[in-house]
């Protein structure tokens, strides 16, 4: 798919459901990415019994497990710089029927964090919205080593990538659990996820869709290792037994799920195989296995030996001289 594929896709899908301003595409390309990045707003099939609307977020929540599933927000930097006070008013969630409502008192002793999923440190620029955070309906049981400070670091590096992004153009992210067949339990059956995961989904200002996923579980993620966790859609889909964006026309979806596209760029250090990304003109059993990259040991077009490269180098490491006519192809010498 060429690169205009996405946005192609994209635009037909809008018209289709009334969400162009007209017939005209060139007036559907100029809509805003703030604009166009409600039409992902498509709630994770992932088997809720509730659905609960917050202020900024949404949650998906299951009886079963005495927990969130999912909860979905947009991340905008200009309010990811905003913050106040932490109160930590974890309460339950009087909106879910009592039988299967987590309480405080499940926590209690269980040596378990309450770990979040729409981030208190993302969400809190406003006091409603911070308050939101804290029902346990958006909360999981987490070992303090994982939420103090390995997902801790993950949500960090989610914030300082939405304010490297325009104001007003937002990152639309989905923070999800995933349990074994028969997890462990704390309190009266609040269940202990075995994996929690991210998407990550942006629209450039050139309306070019990036999205990528992440994985992680409690007992072996480390921060250190987080290119080791970085996949697909698809793959997450894989593993989580999720459908996500499922409303998406086919053609859309199986092309925005299929590659990693990072919207956000990897943290000084991290290493990650090329062969992970997509790349125009390039079909997958063509990737080169090369040795992993990391940002700053190439800087030119002149260095890099495939298209999969120079992808990483522009995607991954914000190095926007690779592509001198921001068309979204790096180094088009070896990219066309």
């Amino acid at each position: 798919m060429n690169r205009f594929g996405l946005l192609t896709g994209l635009i037909f899908f809008l018209a289709g459901c009334g969400g162009g301003s007209g017939s005209d595409s060139g007036n559907d390309q100029s809509s805003s990415s703030a604009e166009l990045i409600e039409h992902f707003m498509i709630y994770p099939q992932a088997g809720q019994d509730q659905v609960l609307v917050n202020n900024s977020f949404d949650t998906g929540y299951s009886y079963q497990y005495k927990g969130g599933l999912w909860s979905m927000y947009r991340l905008y930097g200009e309010q990811v710089a905003i913050t106040r006070e932490r109160d930590d008013s974890f309460r339950a969630d009087e909106r879910i029927p009592e039988t299967y409502r987590s309480q405080l008192d499940d926590y209690s002793g269980s040596g378990y964090d309450r770990g979040h999923l729409a981030p208190n440190a993302a969400l809190d620029h406003s006091e409603v919205s911070q308050r939101d955070t804290f029902y346990l309906s958006n909360i999981v049981p987490q070992s303090p080593a994982f939420n103090r400070y390995q997902w801790s670091d993950v949500e960090q590096w989610i914030r300082e990538c939405s304010q490297e992004k325009t104001a007003g153009n937002p990152l639309l992210v989905i923070t999800g659990s995933s349990y074994s067949n028969m997890p462990e339990t704390i309190g009266t059956g609040v269940a202990i996820p075995e994996y929690q995961y991210k998407v990550v989904l942006h629209l450039d200002e050139d309306q070019y869709l990036r999205a990528f996923a992440l994985l992680a579980s409690q007992n072996s993620f480390h921060w250190d290792n987080l290119a080791e966790h970085i996949v697909s859609i698809d793959q997450l889909e894989n593993q989580v037994n999720v459908d996500f964006f499922s409303t998406l026309p086919d053609n859309l979806e199986a092309n925005l799920e299929s590659s990693v596209r990072m919207a956000c760029s990897l943290p000084s250090g991290v290493t990650v195989s090329p062969a992970i990304f997509y790349n125009p003109g390039e079909t997958e059993s063509s990737l080169s296995p090369a040795s992993d990259l990391s940002c700053g040991s190439k800087t030119t077009c002149a260095a890099m030996t495939s298209c999969s490269e120079a992808q990483f180098y522009l995607s991954s490491c914000g190095m926007a001289r690779l592509d001198s006519d921001q068309d979204g192809i790096p180094c088009e010498s070896i990219c066309r």
